[in-house]
């Protein structure tokens, strides 16, 4: 089997970056601490609350994009499988991460088992 990514890989790589760089945009935006434990629960349950600064339309475009992220994964683990795309989305994650800082706020990573 070969290392290099699939079409398909690299489709949904480009796809999962360019929304989430957006994604990223808005909270910095709105001083969201979007990794922070919970809070993207909270943006998805439209807890406008978790916002430093008050942009309502701003809000309702970031939650839209999180919950069409949400659904675009559930495609791509189908397309690639659950491990692949995790993988991947956590890598963009942390490239965004070395791009824009702490102001994503803290992911928790899971305990090793």
């Amino acid at each position: 089997m070969s290392d290099t990514p699939s079409y398909e890989t690299n489709r949904w790589t480009k796809h999962f970056e360019e929304n989430d760089l957006e994604i990223a945009r808005l909270a910095v935006m709105m001083d969201i601490p979007i990794l922070d434990p919970g809070v993207i629960d909270r943006i998805l349950g439209n807890d406008a609350s978790v916002c430093g600064k008050q942009k309502p339309r701003a809000f309702a475009e970031l939650r839209a994009m999180m919950m069409m992220h949400a659904a675009d994964q559930l495609k791509a683990t189908n397309s690639l499988g659950a491990l692949e795309t995790q993988d991947m989305v956590r890598g963009i994650v942390d490239r965004l991460r070395e791009r824009i800082g702490d102001r994503l706020g803290n992911r928790q990573e899971p305990p090793s088992a």
